[in-house]
Protein backbone atom coordinates (compact mmCIF):
# COMPACT_ATOMS: atom_id res chain seq x y z
CA UNK A 1 0.00 0.00 0.00
CA UNK A 2 1.42 3.41 -0.99
CA UNK A 3 1.30 6.87 1.07
CA UNK A 4 1.07 10.33 -0.53
CA UNK A 5 4.82 11.81 -0.31
CA UNK A 6 5.31 13.39 2.98
CA UNK A 7 2.67 11.64 5.12
CA UNK A 8 3.85 8.10 7.34
CA UNK A 9 1.63 5.55 8.60
CA UNK A 10 1.28 4.75 12.22
CA UNK A 11 1.59 1.06 12.75
CA UNK A 12 -1.39 -0.22 14.42
CA UNK A 13 0.81 -1.49 17.59
CA UNK A 14 1.29 2.34 18.01
CA UNK A 15 -1.79 3.36 17.92
CA UNK A 16 -3.22 0.53 20.45
CA UNK A 17 -0.51 1.97 22.78
CA UNK A 18 -1.58 5.54 22.70
CA UNK A 19 -5.11 4.93 23.05
CA UNK A 20 -4.33 2.05 26.02
CA UNK A 21 -1.72 4.80 28.12
CA UNK A 22 -4.38 7.12 27.60
CA UNK A 23 -6.95 4.79 28.95
CA UNK A 24 -4.96 3.93 32.32
CA UNK A 25 -4.20 7.15 33.06
CA UNK A 26 -7.64 8.28 32.78
CA UNK A 27 -8.91 5.55 35.15
CA UNK A 28 -5.85 6.35 37.50
CA UNK A 29 -7.07 9.89 38.12
CA UNK A 30 -10.71 8.31 39.29
CA UNK A 31 -11.46 9.02 42.92
CA UNK A 32 -13.88 6.80 44.43
CA UNK A 33 -16.23 9.39 46.66
CA UNK A 34 -16.84 7.17 49.39
CA UNK A 35 -13.08 6.29 50.21
CA UNK A 36 -12.23 8.56 53.69
CA UNK A 37 -9.84 11.20 52.71
CA UNK A 38 -6.52 10.57 55.08
CA UNK A 39 -6.18 13.55 57.50
CA UNK A 40 -3.10 15.69 57.48
CA UNK A 41 -2.48 16.67 60.69
CA UNK A 42 -4.46 15.17 64.60
CA UNK A 43 -3.92 16.04 68.05
CA UNK A 44 -2.50 15.00 71.06
CA UNK A 45 -4.63 14.84 74.57
CA UNK A 46 -1.83 14.85 77.62
CA UNK A 47 -3.98 13.27 81.14
CA UNK A 48 -2.38 14.21 84.70
CA UNK A 49 -3.12 12.67 87.39
CA UNK A 50 -1.60 12.94 91.15
CA UNK A 51 -1.81 16.48 91.62
CA UNK A 52 -4.83 18.98 92.21
CA UNK A 53 -6.40 20.94 89.49
CA UNK A 54 -4.29 24.14 90.95
CA UNK A 55 -1.26 22.45 90.28
CA UNK A 56 0.93 23.83 87.21
CA UNK A 57 2.30 20.92 85.49
CA UNK A 58 5.30 22.18 82.94
CA UNK A 59 4.32 19.91 79.10
CA UNK A 60 6.96 20.61 76.58
CA UNK A 61 6.30 19.25 73.35
CA UNK A 62 8.54 18.45 70.63
CA UNK A 63 8.46 17.54 66.95
CA UNK A 64 8.78 17.33 63.21
CA UNK A 65 10.17 20.62 61.62
CA UNK A 66 11.16 22.20 64.46
CA UNK A 67 8.05 21.78 66.23
CA UNK A 68 7.93 23.12 70.05
CA UNK A 69 4.65 24.01 71.69
CA UNK A 70 4.49 24.28 75.77
CA UNK A 71 1.70 24.12 78.25
CA UNK A 72 1.11 24.40 81.93
CA UNK A 73 -1.39 21.76 82.75
CA UNK A 74 -3.20 18.55 80.86
CA UNK A 75 -5.04 19.21 77.65
CA UNK A 76 -4.83 19.21 73.77
CA UNK A 77 -1.78 19.75 71.63
CA UNK A 78 -3.32 20.57 67.72
CA UNK A 79 -2.30 20.56 64.01
CA UNK A 80 0.03 17.65 64.59
CA UNK A 81 1.34 16.11 61.70
CA UNK A 82 2.74 12.84 60.95
CA UNK A 83 6.51 11.84 62.58
CA UNK A 84 7.76 11.25 65.83
CA UNK A 85 7.55 13.63 69.05
CA UNK A 86 9.35 14.02 72.12
CA UNK A 87 6.97 14.72 75.61
CA UNK A 88 8.78 16.59 78.93
CA UNK A 89 6.86 16.67 81.56
CA UNK A 90 8.93 18.73 84.29
CA UNK A 91 8.45 18.53 88.13
CA UNK A 92 5.53 21.09 89.05
CA UNK A 93 6.46 23.00 92.59
CA UNK A 94 3.53 24.66 95.11
CA UNK A 95 4.07 26.05 98.44
CA UNK A 96 7.49 24.41 98.98
CA UNK A 97 6.62 20.33 97.78
CA UNK A 98 7.91 19.56 94.39
CA UNK A 99 5.85 16.73 92.87
CA UNK A 100 7.69 14.93 90.17
CA UNK A 101 6.26 13.29 86.69
CA UNK A 102 6.08 9.51 86.27
CA UNK A 103 7.22 9.08 83.28
CA UNK A 104 9.43 12.48 82.65
CA UNK A 105 10.08 11.87 78.61
CA UNK A 106 8.03 9.76 76.02
CA UNK A 107 8.30 9.34 72.84
CA UNK A 108 5.48 8.74 70.44
CA UNK A 109 5.55 8.46 67.09
CA UNK A 110 1.92 10.44 65.31
CA UNK A 111 0.15 9.64 62.68
CA UNK A 112 -3.00 11.44 61.10
CA UNK A 113 -4.31 8.47 59.71
CA UNK A 114 -4.75 6.06 63.23
CA UNK A 115 -6.59 9.50 64.39
CA UNK A 116 -6.34 11.31 67.77
CA UNK A 117 -3.43 9.87 70.26
CA UNK A 118 -3.81 10.17 74.13
CA UNK A 119 -0.88 9.57 76.51
CA UNK A 120 -0.54 10.10 80.65
CA UNK A 121 1.69 11.67 83.13
CA UNK A 122 1.06 10.97 86.67
CA UNK A 123 2.62 13.28 89.44
CA UNK A 124 3.99 12.29 92.72
CA UNK A 125 4.76 14.06 95.68
CA UNK A 126 8.62 14.07 96.01
CA UNK A 127 9.02 16.36 98.69
CA UNK A 128 7.39 16.95 102.53
CA UNK A 129 7.49 18.42 105.49
CA UNK A 130 6.18 16.92 109.12
CA UNK A 131 5.29 19.21 112.32
CA UNK A 132 6.15 17.43 115.54
CA UNK A 133 5.18 18.83 118.58
CA UNK A 134 6.15 17.07 122.05
CA UNK A 135 4.22 17.57 124.98
CA UNK A 136 4.45 16.54 128.86
CA UNK A 137 8.13 16.65 129.39
CA UNK A 138 9.89 18.58 132.07
CA UNK A 139 11.70 21.91 130.65
CA UNK A 140 14.75 20.82 130.18
CA UNK A 141 14.19 17.45 129.26
CA UNK A 142 15.21 16.18 125.48
CA UNK A 143 12.43 13.69 123.85
CA UNK A 144 13.18 10.80 122.08
CA UNK A 145 11.51 10.19 118.59
CA UNK A 146 11.42 7.82 116.08
CA UNK A 147 10.33 7.89 112.62
CA UNK A 148 9.53 5.06 110.31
Amino acid sequence: MSTPTGQRRFPRLAVALLFGSLAVACHAGDLDPTSPSVPATTTLQIETSGTSEALETPLTLTGPNGFVASRTSAGTFEGLVAGPYHIHAAPATRDGHRWDPFPADQMITIDPAGGPVQISVEYRLATGALALDVTGLSSGVNADVGLT
